[in-house]
């Protein structure tokens, strides 16, 4: 009797999913468990969650834009104290020139592009300047597992949204004075208008950030969680500093008041 001898097949191994939204609600409800198994894979897994903070940001800019609109409408232009000179024709086309611009650009279109921007510039920034203090305060975390962990970390920002969208939705009334801005009062100097600026990113959702990042990077640095800590604060700081200053350096070349900045 021969004996038959059943070669071994290597079978290729299943691709692995880039795309896990599987991972969406863990995160939020169970970051303990869930953050730890996305900092041990190696691959890039930030997509799912930027995805989803693009998709709430442009649904956050389609809710706002007729509330930017009505806003905008609902302001005439003063005209200055010698206009009672004017004849109705130099009233007529200071009025227009005054106007609030309206169209598809100004109210959709360019806070559209700035919404996107704050999602994928603020996750590159985060990522670079957690990567960099991890690895001062000795972490061997993986440049890789820091950008994902800023990434998955932001999730607090898609609920943000949804609790925005949906405020604008009942209210029919933008969102003003997010966060801590509104204990600085408005155009008392422009390094008021810009602590104002950074105070407008100091929320409940920074702070549910800030937790989610500690708790990834204990897990996947190899740092104390004190180390963790002081790196995770300081890399929000570095990272809030930057995001007030587009509103700050459009107050300075436009007198504009400062808005709210593109970034997280």
């Amino acid at each position: 009797m021969s004996e038959t001898t059943v070669e071994e097949i290597d079978l290729p191994e299943p691709p692995q999913r880039r795309l896990r939204l599987d991972w969406i609600l863990p995160v939020l409800l169970r970051p303990g468990k869930t953050l730890p198994e996305i900092i041990a894979a190696e691959t890039p897994y930030w997509l799912a969650p930027l995805l989803i903070l693009s998709v709430l940001a442009l649904v956050f800019t389609l809710v706002a834009g007729p509330l930017r609109v009505q806003s905008a409408l609902s302001q005439p232009p003063q005209l200055p104290a010698d206009s009672q000179y004017w004849s109705p024709d130099q009233v007529q086309k200071y009025i227009e020139a005054n106007t609030p611009n309206t169209g598809l650009l100004m109210m959709y279109i360019l806070p559209g592009l700035g919404a996107l921007l704050s999602v994928w510039a603020g996750w590159f920034l985060l990522g670079a300047i957690l990567h960099l203090a991890l690895t001062m305060s000795g972490g061997r975390g993986s440049r890789s597992a820091d950008f994902n962990l800023a990434a998955w970390a932001s999730l607090p920002y898609a609920v943000r949204w949804v609790v925005q969208i949906a405020a604008m939705l009942i209210t029919s009334q933008q969102i003003l004075h997010a966060g801590l801005s509104g204990f600085f009062p408005v155009g008392v100097g422009r390094l008021n208008a810009y602590l104002a600026g950074m105070a407008g990113l100091f929320d409940i959702y920074l702070v549910w950030q800030a937790v989610l990042l500690v708790i990834g990077a204990s897990a996947g640095s190899g740092i104390t969680r004190g180390k963790a800590i002081g790196a995770v604060l300081a890399s929000l700081l570095i990272l809030l500093v930057l995001e007030a200053l587009p509103g700050f350096l459009l107050l300075l070349l436009s007198g504009l008041s400062v808005q709210r900045p593109f970034f997280f």
